[in-house]
C-alpha cells in the first residue's frame, strides 16, 4: 500500500474517534483532529499525483474517507443539537452535493465510466463545509447561513461536475 493511501486510512480512522470527541464535549480536541483530517485530505492528494502514486483504490477510498469523515461528524452535531426536524433538513443541505452526485453516479454507466477529478467548486464546498463545522462545533450564532452557503456552493459544484462530465461524453463520441 502506497503512502497516500496510508494517508487516506489515517483520516478515516479519525473520523470515530472525533465523532465520540464530539459526543462527549471535547470540542478543541475534536478541532484539532478534525484540521489534521482536513490536512490529510489536502496532503493524501498532493502526495500521490507528485509521487505518481494515483491508483484506483486510492481515489476510491479518499472519496470513501470524505462521505464517512463527513457524515460522521455531522451525525456527532446532530446527536447533540438535538433531532428537531430542521436540523434534518440542514443536514440534507449540508450532504446536497453528495446526494446529487451519487443519483447522477446510479443513473448513468456513463457518469461512472468518466475519468472524473476534483473540481474548483468541489474543492470550495469541501472548505466550507469545514469552516461549517466549526462553527456548529463553537456555537457561533446564524450557522445556519453557513449551510446555506455549503448548500449553494453544493448545487453549483455538482452542476458543474456534471457538465464536465457531459464534456467528456461529447469528447468520447
Amino acid at each position: 500500500m502506497n503512502l497516500a493511501n496510508k494517508i487516506t486510512i489515517a483520516r478515516l480512522a479519525l473520523a470515530p474517534i472525533i465523532f465520540f470527541l464530539i459526543i462527549f464535549g471535547k470540542n478543541i480536541a475534536a478541532i484539532v483532529l478534525i484540521v489534521i483530517a482536513f490536512l490529510t485530505d489536502i496532503a493524501d492528494g498532493y502526495i500521490a499525483r507528485r509521487l505518481k502514486q494515483e491508483t484506483r483504490l486510492g481515489k476510491i477510498l479518499d472519496a470513501a474517507a470524505d462521505k464517512i469523515f463527513v457524515f460522521l461528524v455531522i451525525f456527532a452535531l446532530l446527536w447533540i443539537f438535538g433531532n428537531e426536524k430542521t436540523n434534518l433538513v440542514y443536514m440534507l443541505m449540508f450532504f446536497s452535493k453528495d446526494i446529487l452526485n451519487f443519483i447522477f453516479y446510479v443513473s448513468s454507466a456513463r457518469f461512472r465510466k468518466s475519468k472524473k477529478h476534483s473540481r474548483p467548486l468541489g474543492k470550495l464546498t469541501t472548505a466550507l463545509q469545514a469552516v461549517t463545522i466549526f462553527w456548529i462545533i463553537l456555537r457561533l450564532p446564524h450557522f445556519e447561513y453557513w449551510v446555506y452557503s455549503v448548500f449553494a456552493v453544493g448545487m453549483a459544484a455538482s452542476v458543474d461536475y456534471f457538465l464536465a462530465f457531459g464534456g467528456n461524453i461529447k469528447k468520447r463520441r
